[in-house]
């Protein structure tokens, strides 16, 4: 959806270019904050907050892009149309080629962010909607993750990620320990290793899966779901089952929470083989 209004909003700027409405920065600027705008309506209404502030990043590039591209372009054609007044390099021509050229910039920018797998998308809208919802387990580990995995009762991390993949249809991305998909973070990781799916922690993105260590001990013993990493602060942002609050046991908790994880806990980063888009 964020393409496709991204792309109608562009289809709107070339109208415009063509009928010669764009003969100030003002309108730039105003072009950028309704793009923006309708970005935000048609692709955010009802996500968790990451969604508003990964599509808000688009937003403002596209703005910055038409407001610096319309102000170097307004300055290019003021300035041929003073020192070089020929008929071939007329205002409107001039415009309109100039306009189509930071057009396709602005295309770009809007295309260039991090598009999301539609699978992982539906991952991890399966995941947030239920930290939006407040899932708790009821008793110690009483899960319906549990109930569905058929381990209700154990520490249930990994049933949470299997079961989030398995609304979304993508559970065989998952089955590291039966066609339910796991409840071992070590089975798990063991998979994806031997299948070469490890990918580095700084190169993670939204829909991998992420294998964390607490306590004692080297080996992974709690997973999530990232949905956004942020290399360059040395941590990434990750919905994650069976955790708490900070107060709380990070590996064995009592609910649903989307978390803010230093890279420190990290174990490994798996990237499932979700579907190719056409």
């Amino acid at each position: 959806m964020k393409m496709f209004t991204t792309f109608a909003v562009l289809c709107l700027y070339v109208i415009s270019v063509m009928y010669g409405l764009l003969s100030s920065v003002c309108v730039h600027v105003a072009l950028g904050v309704i793009g923006f705008i309708l970005l935000h309506i048609f692709s955010v209404r009802k996500e968790h907050w990451y969604g508003r502030w990964d599509l808000a990043k688009t937003g403002m590039l596209t703005a910055m892009v038409v407001l610096g591209g319309g102000s170097f372009i307004a300055v290019l054609c003021s300035y041929i149309q003073d020192h070089q007044n020929k008929r071939v390099l007329t205002l409107p021509r001039v415009r309109r080629v100039s306009m189509v050229l930071a057009m396709c910039l602005i295309t770009g920018v809007a295309m260039a962010g991090e598009q999301i797998p539609a699978g992982a998308a539906a991952v991890i809208k399966n995941a947030t909607t239920y930290a939006n919802d407040c899932y708790r387990e009821v008793g110690d580990n009483k899960t319906i993750f549990g109930l569905q995995y058929g381990m209700n009762g154990q520490p249930w991390c990994g049933m949470f990620i299997s079961s989030c993949f398995d609304e979304a249809g993508l559970v065989k991305l998952v089955a590291a320990q039966s066609e339910k998909g796991f409840a071992s973070c070590s089975i798990a990781l063991k998979w994806f290793t031997d299948r070469k799916q490890i990918v580095p922690v700084d190169e993670a993105r939204a829909g991998d899966i992420v294998f964390f260590h607490f306590g004692s001990g080297t080996r992974a013993n709690h997973v999530g779901i990232v949905i956004e990493n942020r290399p360059d602060k040395n941590y990434m942002i990750t919905c994650e089952g069976n955790t708490s609050d900070p107060k709380g046991s990070q590996r064995d908790g009592d609910g649903v929470y989307v978390k803010t994880r230093k890279y420190g806990p990290v174990v490994a980063v798996a990237r499932p083989k979700y579907p190719k888009e056409h």
